[in-house]
């Protein structure tokens, strides 16, 4: 996943629990972008 590169200072706790719990987080702060 491109995606868990990206923001990895942002989230640094959700990419140490995990690719799961990181693409989620991805997919929602894409969501809250877009907005």
């Amino acid at each position: 996943m491109v995606n868990v590169s990206v923001h990895p200072v942002v989230h640094p706790t959700l990419n140490a629990k995990g690719c799961e719990n990181s693409v989620s987080a991805r997919l929602k702060l894409l969501s809250v972008v877009s907005t």
